[in-house]
Order: structure tokens, then C-alpha cells, then sequence
């Protein structure tokens, strides 16, 4: 699958793409860098609708200037922009980052299954910021 912007813009999209007899499914939210070039991550994992706790889930970051990821844990405890504890609502605020163009790559493992879902963020030294479509995968 490939998404492309074909406006003078930005823009951002949600796709989501399931695997038929697969109830399992883990959402990605990047949202837009603070003052400081943090950047707020949330992803919801459910099945069947209901709320998945306990997983294990996490997200790497690679930059398109940078040769290390950068890998971070993602809590559901209600104390790192996830909302309530134990909620399948899953967060972390990035440390400062670097100007660049960053993949997001989310896992979730639980339930004997593991769920990735894709993302992108455009971090810059003004500030600004500019969201590229991101994908949801199932495996």
C-alpha cells in the first residue's frame, strides 16, 4: 500500500488495514511537538472493542538523519498522556528531538498476538509541524 499527498499542504491521513478473523487491533495518535520538540504518543489496543490491558507496547522512532532508533515504552497507568490506568489507552511524551522526519513504528503484544500500526511526524527547528499518512498493519 502506498499513500501519497498530492496537495500543496499537509495533510494527514488514518488508514487502517485488518486482517479478516482478527478482533485485535492498536491504534497510533503522534501528535505535534511542544515548545521544547516533544512529541506526544498514544496508541489504544482493544479487542473486540474492549479495552486490552496489561500489554506490552512500545514505539521506535527512526529519523531519516539518524542511523539509531530511538526506543520507547508506552505505559497504560494514567501518568504518561494515556488517560485513566488500565484503559488499553497507552502514552508517552518523547524526550527533545532533533529536526527531522521521523517514522513511527508502534508494537503491541498481547493476548498471544502481536499488532503493529504505523506513523510518521515532521519535527523542525521553527516548530512546526507537518503529519504524513500512517497506516495500520495486523499480523
Amino acid at each position: 500500500m502506498r499513500l501519497t499527498n498530492t496537495v500543496a499542504t499537509a495533510t494527514s491521513a488514518l488508514v487502517t488495514v485488518s486482517v479478516q478473523g482478527t478482533p485485535t487491533t492498536l491504534f497510533l495518535s503522534v501528535g505535534s511537538p511542544n515548545a521544547r520538540a516533544q512529541v506526544p504518543i498514544i496508541t489504544t489496543f482493544s479487542n473486540n472493542g474492549a479495552p486490552v490491558t496489561g500489554a506490552r507496547v512500545e514505539v521506535q522512532l527512526v529519523g531519516s538523519k539518524s542511523t539509531t532508533p530511538i526506543t520507547l515504552n508506552l505505559y497504560d497507568d494514567g501518568q504518561h498522556d494515556d488517560g485513566q490506568a488500565n484503559d488499553g489507552v497507552y502514552g508517552v511524551v518523547t524526550g527533545s528531538l532533533a529536526p527531522d522526519d521521523y517514522e513511527v513504528i508502534a508494537q503491541g503484544n498481547a493476548l498471544g498476538t502481536t499488532r503493529l500500526t504505523l506513523g510518521s511526524v515532521q519535527v523542525t527547528a521553527t516548530g512546526h509541524t507537518v503529519y504524513l499518512p500512517f497506516v495500520s498493519v495486523s499480523r
